[in-house]
């Protein structure tokens, strides 16, 4: 095995390597799109150093045919992400371009399946190259310049969206411009030659994956540092939001649409005295928020399907807190719609109000105490005003009494008379009484 025929079998795993990372990369989060598009350029630049490599040592025209279409397939296919890729990477708003751009050279790509785009294959030629290995080149009918010239000219604009990206990149990432205008100069270089090859007819071998894999590695570069600022973010992201999440007051968690619990701030974890790992991934009814009643369980499991139906559901709970207490806690559960407007997530939400429901239990107590204190004030005036005007009327029984006594010393109603004063007195010290009580519930 040659040099040439070692180095494009070598760029064959090489590339089909880097796109199966870049794609498990991809998968794991789904989030970075700049990782899916790479994966996608180096599998078919694998495609294309295979098919390279295979025309490097075809005997028949038949299997000449089938590589060099194989190759024009994969790099139409290629220049597509290619082009999408400068963009993101850059951020390069090159929309206007890359949609008819996708969308004429995908048609140009079905074109491919039923006509040979760089020609038809006459004959193989076996010769040896300079540094001495031994190659088959291609002999072509003349490939329909009217399409592939355009077809070219069209794929040099995709290096120009590398170069103008690259010089804003520059801007603000010196590094990433560079590793930019790198990779657009070395597609530019493979373009260059496949023109010659294709258009100018020169029997050369391909070399546009050795090009290619000089331009890739400083691509793989760049998207690398890429995936690593949108990682550093992302960690900044969820500082941020686990700073917001877990100092609040309030009582704040995750749930999917069927109840399990996939996140809860530390201000909830510390009432009731668990662990994230003690609680997270069960149903939200079975963990101790919520276990030592069997009424607010069953209770809750209704809430979450009205919230499952996009419905915010609230009312007053009790949770034990970690020392066993029960506090009374305002809860509310609200759902989270995705952009189709489904219901995705729940976030259940609680806040302790134990101090104001003792509060107003306190504030019940005292103005019972007041009406209470306002009944035994009326009483004590109406129980002052009768035994004023009771004692009056016993003021004037004991005066008639006692003059009687006084003028009938031995008269047989004697007796009676002295029952009637004995009757007035006792009921003038009931009446002193009454008075005493009518100006103690005064004074209360």
């Amino acid at each position: 095995m040659g040099v040439y025929l070692f180095a494009n079998s070598a760029l064959t795993g090489f590339f089909l390597f880097g796109a199966i990372y870049h794609f498990i990369l991809w998968s794991r989060a789904r989030r970075n799109r700049a990782l899916l598009l790479f994966a996608i350029v180096t599998a078919l630049a694998s495609i294309n150093s295979f098919a390279i490599a295979t025309l490097a040592t075809v005997q028949t025209t038949e299997a000449g045919q089938w590589a060099l279409d194989l190759r024009s397939s994969s790099a139409v296919a290629s220049v597509i992400f290619v082009g999408w890729l400068f963009a993101n990477l850059s951020g390069v708003r090159a929309g206007r371009f890359l949609w008819p751009f996708s969308i004429a050279f995908v048609a140009l790509l079905v074109y491919t399946f039923y006509f040979p785009l760089a020609g038809i294959v006459t004959s193989v030629d076996r010769i040896v190259t300079p540094w001495g290995e031994t190659m088959s080149v291609l002999q072509r009918e003349p490939p329909r310049r009217a399409l592939l010239g355009p077809v070219y000219l069209a794929v040099l604009g995709v290096p120009l969206i590398g170069i103008v990206g690259g010089l804003k990149l520059w801007s603000r990432d010196r590094v990433g411009g560079v590793l930019m205008l790198a990779t657009a100069v070395g597609y530019l270089s493979s373009a260059l030659i496949a023109v010659l090859i294709d258009v100018g007819r020169l029997s050369l071998p391909y070399v546009g994956p050795i090009v290619t894999a000089m331009s890739i590695l400083p691509m793989a570069w760049q998207v690398s540092r890429a995936n690593e600022h949108q990682a550093e973010q992302l960690v900044a992201t969820e500082r941020r939001f686990r700073a917001i999440f877990d100092q609040t007051f309030q009582f704040i968690g995750l749930l999917d649409v069927h109840g399990t619990l996939l996140e809860a701030n530390q201000t909830a974890l510390s009432f009731a005295g668990v662990r994230s790992e003690d609680v997270i991934g069960k149903p939200f009814w079975e963990t101790p928020w919520w276990t030592h009643s069997p009424e607010l369980q069953e209770r809750l499991r209704n809430a979450i399907q009205t919230a499952a139906r996009g419905e915010v559901v609230h009312f007053e709970a009790t949770h034990p807190g970690h020392k066993g207490k029960l506090h009374n806690v305002d809860f509310s559960l609200k759902p989270v719609h995705d952009a189709n407007g489904s219901v995705v997530l729940l976030i259940p939400e609680g806040r302790d109000i134990t101090n104001r429901v003792v509060a107003e239990e306190e504030k019940r107590r005292l103005e019972q105490q007041l009406v209470q204190s306002q009944k035994m004030e009326a009483l004590g005036q109406l129980a002052g005003g009768v035994a004023h005007d009771f004692n009056n009327l016993l003021t004037v029984i004991a005066g008639h009494t006692d003059m009687l006594l006084s003028e009938k010393s031995d008269h047989p109603a004697r007796y009676d008379l002295e029952q009637i004063r004995q009757a007035a007195d006792r009921a003038g010290s009931m009446t002193r009484q009454l008075l005493a009580f009518s100006r103690q519930s005064v004074l209360e």
